[in-house]
């Protein structure tokens, strides 16, 4: 990798962060327009990068406007070492520029994080992610489209 993507964000402690959405699965939208079910099609969230998860992590009870069902559950071993058995729902994530991918999302952040989404490596797979630690730069491509980023929330 060379260079950095256009207007790359210069990082802070925690990282950066991504501004995207979560859209119930095709599957789901389909069947809710044929029961003529009326609810919001897609929940705003603010994600942060973690290149240590493997997939995607979602607040818990951010997906509940959607009416989404969990497709079953997954055990987690998360940042602090602790295990547990998360919910998981199938859905996509819409980032600005246009960008959708499809994702199991994991129910599994406590309702007071500073962020509602983690970005993982499942997403991260469809693209690039230049992090220069010298120059205390990040940038974000996906798919070809550059993502816009943004600070992460400050410490409590």
């Amino acid at each position: 990798m060379t260079g950095l993507p256009p207007r790359a964000f210069r990082l802070s402690f925690h990282g950066p962060c991504v501004p995207l959405e979560f859209l119930a699965s095709e599957e789901h939208e389909a069947a809710r327009r044929a029961a003529g079910t009326v609810r919001p099609t897609a929940v705003a969230l603010r994600a942060l990068i973690d290149t240590g998860a493997n997939l995607t992590g979602i607040r818990v009870g951010t997906l509940a406007a959607l009416g989404v069902r969990p497709t079953g559950t997954r055990p987690f071993r998360i940042a602090d070492g602790s295990r547990l058995e998360a919910p998981v729902y199938l859905g996509r994530l819409r980032f600005q520029g246009g960008v959708v991918i499809p994702t199991s999302a994991a129910e599994f952040l406590r309702e007071d994080s500073d962020v509602s989404c983690i970005i993982g490596r499942d997403i991260l797979a469809h693209g690039r992610l230049v992090y220069d630690g010298r120059a205390g730069v990040c940038g974000l491509t996906l798919r070809g489209v550059e993502i816009p980023l943004e600070e992460p929330p400050p410490l409590p």
